[in-house]
């Protein structure tokens, strides 16, 4: 009895290992990605979590959820992310600024996972509070569990999203900073950056970033840094958006997944690189159960500058540098 339970052990200690080295995340199951989970803005501060940056006169908190699936959006299928913003006055005393975002994300990483390339496909958003004033009246419980097809649906748009003639329509201005190109109903919360041709979705807000995963422990890596910047600090020549959607002016010559690039940089609000921390399954982002176990700062445990990275961050679709992590 005895040596059946010893071997029962090793037998799960062995699994255990098998999925930390294919998954990074053994508590998940097989088959997800090293992002799979929620996390949420986080840096340290004297050994004391924050959950919050400064920009813009105000405070954001940022999260996101990931379902692990970033295997198949090169199949045509996709991962799943789910974006929710808050931005704070400068005291933190209200909520100026809320919006939900729904869209495909995809990873693609060293043979650790611990470095490589992330995309992130804004496909449609909900204003829930914007300066100031609540626009939307669905809750963010609600939120979390939509599909595009709920967005659509509830956009009001149904009947132009396969009209190409009408990009230029009144329904479909491009945002002056970004240039990304969306579809709104006057006076309703939802934006569409989506449309079809065929079957095909064609998006028109791609962004593209560099991460890198820290503080790894049987349940994955718990620190992640996403930047437009590239390894060597440039942050003019590898953060940028891509559009799928016909006429879209390129700047240079650089695509992805049929898209250009129609903009320098993301559609982040006061930044170009985002700290976040992952959750446990059993806490919430109203009352998050950390998963770290490092308390350095984004600065101490992070290179913003990464002399040992020798990937090709200005060419989206290039190859990544497979040497091991320092």
């Amino acid at each position: 009895m005895k040596k059946t339970i010893k071997l029962c052990a090793l037998l799960v200690a062995a699994a255990a290992a098998i999925a930390v080295t294919f998954t990074g995340c053994p508590d998940l199951g097989f088959g997800k990605d090293d992002l799979f989970g929620t996390w949420m803005t986080l840096d340290f501060v004297n050994g004391e979590p924050v959950s919050y940056y400064a920009a813009d006169g105000g405070y954001y908190t940022v999260t996101w959820k990931f379902d692990g699936k970033s295997e198949n959006m090169f199949a045509g299928t996709g991962g799943i992310f789910k974006q929710h913003l808050i931005k704070y006055n400068s005291t933190r005393t209200a909520i100026t600024d809320e919006t939900f975002w729904y869209g495909e994300y995809a990873i693609k990483a060293n043979s650790s996972c611990s470095k490589g390339k992330l995309y992130l496909y804004y496909e449609c958003g909900y204003s829930m509070i914007y300066n100031g004033s609540r626009v939307g009246d669905v809750s963010l419980d609600t939120l979390w569990d939509w599909d595009r097809d709920d967005y659509i649906n509830a956009s009001e748009l149904q009947a132009v999203l396969t009209d190409y003639t009408t990009v230029s329509s009144s329904l479909c201005p491009a945002d002056s900073t970004t240039k990304v190109r969306y579809y709104q109903k006057a006076g309703n919360p939802v934006l569409i950056q989506i449309r079809k041709e065929g079957n095909d979705i064609k998006c028109s807000d791609i962004e593209y970033f560099r991460f890198n995963l820290k503080d790894g422990s049987l349940y994955g890596y718990t620190r992640l840094m996403a930047t437009t910047r590239n390894a060597r600090g440039d942050s003019e020549n590898l953060g940028g958006i891509y559009s799928q959607w016909e006429g879209e002016s390129a700047i240079g010559d650089t695509t992805f997944r049929g898209g250009v690039r129609i903009h320098n940089g993301c559609s982040w609000k006061g930044d170009n690189v985002r700290y976040m921390g992952r959750i446990s399954a059993r806490g919430t982002p109203e009352e998050p159960v950390w998963m770290y176990s490092n308390t350095k700062s984004n600065s101490e445990l992070f290179n913003l500058v990464d002399n040992d990275d020798d990937t090709n961050y200005t060419i989206p679709d290039a190859d990544i540098d497979d040497k091991a992590e320092q």
